[in-house]
């Protein structure tokens, strides 16, 4: 019916539209297949109609039609019009029929069967999330697999049977002098000319207690030769003879005895006559060249870690030469610098005897244990050809982790060393020692390295850390690639490092390039404040990144105008090097771009109320880097909604918790289970989720690095592999002697509380490579109080808990004066119950349920509110800081989001 003509081509307004039509020449084959399918329900019909599709409802739904994401149309006696059509218009037209008005025509054809089609044909399954079904781990005890990197061998493993244990005898010096330096007697006092100026009791007896022709020659230096009193003594030194003199010689034996005998006596005076005979019988061997037996009485000297504490044991023979740990080894003797240095200078002779001898195993033990030059005995092992031995004795010694990586891989164990680079995060160290030396193999390590990036959904920097090697560009392409499809933030820095890397591949994306930078609103205003974090970090630059750089700053200025970024003047000059433009700053207004405005640094507290209410019963909320959000809701899943609260997808994953890598590709869900918890994995780059395993976890970090996550679980601390298959644990401690009360990790730091003997110690430990850096206990006195563990500051947080008039729920709470602040107080007189405290960057989060609903405070130590945030007949809501974000949810399905870095407010309901 082309030549007719119709009065109204298009309805215009509010009408009840009965179906939509979508042009496929105009919207494009992807774009309108997209819109059906988002427009698709439960009993809904589609047809292919006039080059396009047709969507039709079971019932008519209200439309304005000047809006509508299609050309509307609506029913008229049985026939569906895209415009209003008269009754002389309509003559003619077959019931069950529609009817398109476009340009000057009018089409009308059946609906018959042959045009339906079946939209689900569209859906590509690839991009559904797998769920695989739980299988439950054989039961090993704790039930956890336990990963851990095997412990590092002692150091008669290590050394062989070369090295027999020490001697008992050893322990007990090591307690008298511990006594003696506890006392004052040992750390410095009488010096060796007062002791050789006394020659009386003390002396004498040592003398005659060593016996023989040494101990009565001892004496000898001061009778005979007065100007020996000064060689080793605090007094005023006399003259020396001349140089060259018959008796230079003669003086030098002389004085090196005196000083043995002015050590063994002040020993003697200070700690008993048996001591000073041990000391004594230990430097005869040494100068006689018994070395087997001078080695298993040595005393260890200068161990920092064993200093403080005494040694135990019953004097005897030494049966091995163990090398401990920095812990292991046996108490300081705090002796003064003298004495000790007359022990080191001993020792130094015996390496070097041992050394010429090719005694290596021996040589190794009095570097490690007697002199405590740790490094320097690892890089004698490795000088010597015994890399094995020396990776070994480096983790027995605890010497830093790269150090360790580096030799197991020069050894051949590669899987040891990727498991200890992946925990401590090592290999840029690593790699870089083993480039700077010039090995082959750094290439071998750097591609493990990638690869290890990569599988974390790192993409990016598995590129930048793989580029370097020649013939692995392609595999570097091909995750550039994939960070290309995947879009979002990740997609921009595929796009940056693509023009920056490859000049082969520059030309293909000069569409893209013009969609970066002049695609309108929100998320391209997004994408385009990433490209700029991109190109601010790269190393090198090339023509093309330099004119994107130039064309980027004049965009983040005009979204800036449209108040569509915070970009501040500090953020942009990151963007000069690269633009290589001197005339951009003539494109600033002329006062300059106004500084961001911190959350901490706001005159008055942010106030925010939501009352629109969503549909989904919220649990947990995490943020991901484009704007998106990750919904836990119990039971019904996992929601993924983008920056304007519209669901992208759902994972059928229960989950009440939710953990996020900190590259926001992968997450954790927690689903409680009675006792337990089961935890699943999400990949979020490809879109897939699968069940990992349950246990009965206690605590559990908030975030994780992609590779490792920390737990507390049957009182253990545990670091879990995230990229195995089970439960493996990298790395625990367990057997703390408490109950675990308290666990946080913040700032590249661990914290945990332990409860032991009616009072609390806080042990902390720094990450990646999880060395306890404090142990110490603390009183608590204040009752109803709350305690926080605390990562950056060696006192937990203590609060204390003031109740009102009807002493029924908290009034004030009361912050505590210490290392944290002042010290202030909160007004909690709204709270109907205890509130929930957590601790964030140094700043306290308080949620409590309120008369009208709930409220969540974050305030500093001061007792300063910083932001309040109310959710007026809230059910169930909580709140948290999480990537420098500050939310707060509810069941009721909404979720209000606050950047704590320029005060950004995003409201989403969620439905």
């Amino acid at each position: 019916m082309p030549n007719l003509e119709v009065r109204r081509p298009l309805y215009a307004g509010s009408q009840m539209v009965r179906a939509l039509w979508f042009d496929r020449a105009l919207l494009g084959e992807l774009e309108a297949q997209r819109r059906l399918l988002a427009l698709w329900e439960p009993g809904a019909r589609a047809w292919a109609l006039h080059g396009g599709y047709l969507l039709e409802w079971q019932r008519a739904r209200r439309l304005q039609c000047e809006r509508a994401p299609g050309l509307p149309l609506v029913e008229q006696d049985g026939v569906l019009a895209s415009a209003p059509l008269q009754p002389a218009e309509r003559a003619g037209i077959e019931p069950g029929s529609a009817v398109l008005v476009l340009g000057a025509g009018v089409h009308a054809e059946p609906l018959a069967p042959g045009l339906r089609i079946d939209p689900s044909e569209w859906l590509d399954l690839a991009a559904l999330p797998l769920c695989v079904a739980l299988s439950m781990p054989p039961v090993q005890g704790s039930g956890f697999v336990d990963g851990v990197p095997a412990p590092a061998a002692d150091l008669r493993a290590v050394l062989g049977d070369a090295v027999p244990p020490p001697s008992p005898k050893r322990a007990e010096f090591l307690r008298q002098a511990q006594r003696a330096q506890a006392s004052g007697g040992l750390g410095g006092g009488v010096g060796l000319g007062t002791v050789g100026r006394m020659l009386g009791a003390g002396a004498l007896i040592a003398a005659v207690a060593g016996g023989g022709t040494i101990g009565l020659l001892a004496l000898l230096p001061r009778l005979l030769l007065p100007g020996i009193g000064g060689v080793a003594g605090s007094g005023p030194a006399r003259p020396a003879g001349p140089p060259g003199s018959a008796s230079s010689a003669l003086r030098d034996w002389f004085a090196e005895r005196f000083a043995r005998l002015a050590m063994l006596t002040r020993v003697s005076r200070l700690m008993g006559l048996r001591q000073a005979a041990y000391l004594r019988k230990m430097l005869r061997q040494f100068e006689q060249g018994d070395l087997d037996e001078a080695l298993r009485h040595a005393i260890p000297l200068d161990n920092p870690a064993g200093s403080n504490r005494p040694s135990f044991g019953v004097p005897g023979r030494r049966a091995t030469l163990d090398v401990r740990g920095p812990g292991g080894a046996g108490a300081g003797i705090g002796l003064d610098d003298r004495l000790m240095q007359y022990l080191r200078t001993t020792y130094q002779r015996s390496f070097e005897m041992l050394d010429r001898a090719g005694r290596i195993d021996e040589a190794v033990y009095v570097l490690a244990e007697l002199m405590n030059r740790r490094q320097e005995a690892v890089d004698y092992l490795e000088r010597k050809g015994r890399i094995n031995q020396a990776a070994q004795l480096a983790e027995t010694l605890e010497l830093p982790p790269t150090v360790i990586v580096r030799l197991h891989f020069l050894a051949g164990d590669t899987q040891r060393a990727v498991l200890l680079a992946r925990l401590s995060d090592s290999f840029a160290g690593a790699v870089a020692e083993l480039e700077r030396r010039g090995d082959d193999r750094a290439g071998a390590l750097r591609l493990e390295w990638a690869q290890s990036l990569a599988a974390r959904g790192s993409l990016i920097e598995a590129v930048t850390t793989v580029w370097p090697l020649q013939q692995e560009r392609e595999r570097a392409r091909a995750w550039l690639h994939q960070a290309e499809q995947a879009g979002g933030a990740l997609g921009v820095q595929g796009l940056v490092y693509t023009l920056a890397l490859d000049p082969q591949a520059r030309q293909a994306r000069r569409d893209a390039v013009q969609e970066l930078l002049y695609a309108e609103g929100e998320d391209a205003a997004r994408r385009r404040l990433r490209a700029r974090d991109c190109l601010a970090g790269l190393d090198k630059h090339n023509d093309t990144t330099h004119r994107l750089a130039a064309e980027l700053w004049r965009r983040l200025l005009l979204d800036r105008a449209a108040g569509l970024n915070a970009i501040t003047q500090g953020d942009l000059s990151a963007l000069r090097l690269p633009a290589a433009d001197p005339v951009l700053n003539a494109d600033l207004p002329k006062n300059g771009l106004p500084p961001a405005t911190l959350l901490r640094a706001r005159g008055t507290p942010l106030q925010l109320r939501f009352e629109e209410r969503g549909l989904l019963p919220i649990e947990d909320v995490l943020p991901l880097p484009d704007g998106d959000l990750l919904l836990a809701l119990g039971e019904a899943g996992i929601a993924l909604l983008d920056a304007h609260g519209k669901e992208r997808m759902r994972f059928p994953i229960p989950a009440h918790h939710l953990v996020g890598a900190r590259n926001g590709r992968h997450a954790l869900a927690l689903a409680r289970r009675e006792r337990t918890m089961r935890v699943s994995r999400i990949d979020l780059l490809h879109r897939k989720a699968s069940d990992w395993f349950s246990a009965p976890l206690e605590f559990w970090a908030r975030d994780y690095d992609g590779d490792s996550w920390s737990v507390v679980a049957q009182e253990r601390l545990m670091a879990l592999d995230t990229a195995a298959p089970g439960q493996s644990v990298l790395w625990q401690v367990r057997d703390l002697g408490g109950w675990i009360v308290g666990f946080d990790e913040q700032g590249g730091m661990q914290a945990i509380l332990l409860e032991v003997d009616g009072g609390v110690e806080q042990w902390r430990y720094a990450l990646p490579e999880r060395r306890l850096r404090q142990r110490e206990r603390f009183d608590i006195r204040e009752e109803p109080y709350i305690l926080l563990p605390d990562c950056a500051h060696d006192e937990p947080v203590r609060l204390k808990l003031d109740a009102g008039k009807a002493r029924v729920q908290p009034a004030v709470l009361t912050l505590l004066s210490g290392p944290h602040g002042k010290g202030g107080t909160i007004d909690l007189s709204r709270a109907t119950e205890r509130p929930g405290v957590s601790l964030h960057d140094g700043l306290l989060l308080l949620n409590f349920a309120t008369e009208g609903g709930a409220c969540s405070q974050l305030v500093d130590f001061n007792g300063r509110v910083l932001a309040e945030i109310e959710l007026p007949e809230a059910k169930k809501a909580r709140s948290s800081v999480r990537g420098g974000v500050l939310l707060a949810w509810d069941q009721c399905g909404r979720i209000v989001a606050v950047d704590t870095r320029d005060g950004a407010v995003r409201m989403v309901t969620a439905r």
